[in-house]
């Protein structure tokens, strides 16, 4: 049975290479990104290459939506096995003109989203039966391999 993965903010960029990887070592993959056109275009281009993959748009500051995402990946790919909570912002806004605004995004993107994502897999994988789980996110300037 292939195993599934979600793959947050995977549109473009490192989510992307995530997602392609995951497809090379036999992953079905839910790309999952706030854009629903780069979410399909890289879910076409890895069915086009022979995996198995499926859009799903999803706003990961939204506790709901990542529940929903997860369901959609479980549903849609027959399982769920991994999430990878890769969706992230960084402003380039320079420091003294960030506001509460900016603040707040970044804060309800990075962190709660990588929470929901964490509770939805949870979730998930409580449906499932028991399996090994393990919860990680790499931080800039975290530990280096």
């Amino acid at each position: 049975m292939k195993k599934v993965a979600l793959v947050t903010g995977a549109g473009q960029g490192i989510g992307k290479a995530i997602a392609l990887r995951l497809v090379k070592d036999g992953f079905a993959v839910a790309i999952a990104d706030y854009n629903d056109a780069t979410a399909q275009a890289v879910a076409d281009e890895i069915n086009r290459g022979g995996g198995q993959a499926l859009a799903v748009k999803v706003d990961v500051s939204k506790r709901d939506q990542v529940f929903a995402a997860v369901e959609q990946a479980r549903k849609g790919l027959g399982g769920f096995d991994v999430i990878v909570n890769n969706a992230g912002v960084a402003p380039s806004t320079p420091i003294e003109e960030i506001r509460e605004d900016v603040i707040d995004k970044v804060y309800n993107i990075n962190v709660k989203g990588v929470i929901w994502g964490i509770q939805a897999a949870v979730e998930a994988f409580k449906k499932r039966g028991p399996r090994r789980q393990n919860h990680q996110r790499l931080l800039p300037g975290g530990p280096r391999g």
